[in-house]
């Protein structure tokens, strides 16, 4: 466990970090819980690290400009520890969003109060079709907005604008299903 970074490592403590602004690297392993109580306030900013593991008692929560990033697809694990209510957005308020290789490529992407498109799939009712190019078209030339999002190219050809490279990737499956 040596470059680990461990909050709440003993028994005994409570520990707690709290991320207002900015933005914290971990080299490896974020460990939340490992023995004594383990907090992450995740208001706004960002925590990046290599791997997440969250023992009892151990809870991160995320805020609406919160955003956690882990590197390689860690989705599976991510949605664990949502259901068993270890990872939680805006102190339950909101649900929680997660992605691999959408907002971040290469990596697992966890933030609160939205729902990443899968494919096209803007409304997020597994079919790319009118109704997603409606809100692609209510939210044309605009930076992100309110959900559900139209800004949905890959990070790596994102422009932080909703226009015609967002519309190719709802092109690319219209009129399909993207059930997962």
């Amino acid at each position: 466990m040596g470059n680990d970074f461990v909050i709440g490592e003993l028994v005994s403590e409570t520990g707690i970090v709290n991320v207002l602004y900015g933005n914290i690297t971990i080299v490896s392993s974020l460990i939340v819980g490992q023995a004594g109580a383990g907090v992450i306030s995740l208001s706004d900013g960002s925590i990046s690290c290599d791997a997440l593991t969250i023992n009892s008692p151990g809870l991160i929560d995320i805020g609406s400009d919160g955003e956690l990033i882990i590197d390689g697809d860690a989705e599976s694990g991510v949605n664990a520890y949502i259901t068993a209510g270890k990872i939680i957005a805006n102190g339950r308020d909101s649900t929680v969003a997660v992605d691999y290789n959408v907002t971040n490529p290469g990596k697992t992407t966890v933030k609160a109060g939205y729902v990443i498109a899968r494919d096209g799939d803007l409304n997020c009712d597994d079919m790319v079709d009118y109704n997603d190019l409606a809100v692609l078209a209510e939210q044309w030339l605009q930076k992100r907005g309110s959900p559900p999002y139209a800004y949905i190219a890959p990070a790596t050809n994102g422009d932080d604008m909703v226009n015609f490279l967002d519309f190719a990737v709802v092109a690319e499956y219209w009129l399909e299903s993207v059930a997962p």
